[in-house]
């Protein structure tokens, strides 16, 4: 890692981050396209998660927006640590289970959350418990007109066996068809 690019990262670094969008991208796909070996790869993707420049969530990557990794370059580490544990999707988790995994006390979880609010980086969520989730382009704010789902909505489909359900409706319409 020579850390020499204008990016902060290695050349090969900037050369993956070149080829990944803000969609998410198979690892597999992006690996042949820059034409790397599998270690240097590795490097390559390791190297911009640790700058905050692309997400990884499994052997998926994308990029993390221009202004948000900007201003996540520029918060302190509880911020980022509370930051790291949130899941990527925009999915909430709740307050006291997230103090709880960063090991932070009430002053310094509360002033690294409030810190990450302030650079726009996290949503509250609904409620009074507590609850934090990552601001993504693609979540809709609270103010956003949500529509009544039908029936016949796809992701009203009951899960299968061992499956997790996105809502907690999903639990209920297995008896409502019964």
């Amino acid at each position: 890692m020579d850390g020499g690019g204008p990016m902060g990262v290695s050349r090969a670094a900037e050369r993956l981050y070149t080829e990944i969008g803000t969609g998410w991208s198979n690892r597999g796909p992006l690996q042949s396209r820059v034409g790397m070996r599998e270690e240097r790869f590795a490097e390559a993707v390791e190297e911009l998660v640790a700058a905050g420049l692309v997400l990884l969530e499994g052997r998926l990557l994308r990029r993390v927006t221009a202004g948000s990794a900007q201003d996540r370059l520029k918060i302190s580490a509880d911020a980022r640590q509370i930051f790291d544990w949130l899941p990527p999707d925009g999915s909430t988790i709740g307050g006291l289970r997230l103090r709880s995994l960063v090991r932070l006390g009430n002053d310094r979880y509360r002033s690294a959350v409030d810190e990450l609010k302030a650079a726009g980086l996290v949503r509250l969520g609904r409620g009074r418990g507590g609850t934090v989730a990552r601001v993504d382009e693609t979540v809709q704010g609270p103010d956003a007109e949500v529509s009544e789902p039908s029936v016949n909505d796809v992701s009203l489909t009951p899960a299968g066996p061992g499956q997790l359900v996105r809502r907690e409706s999903e639990l209920y319409q297995p008896f409502v068809d019964w």
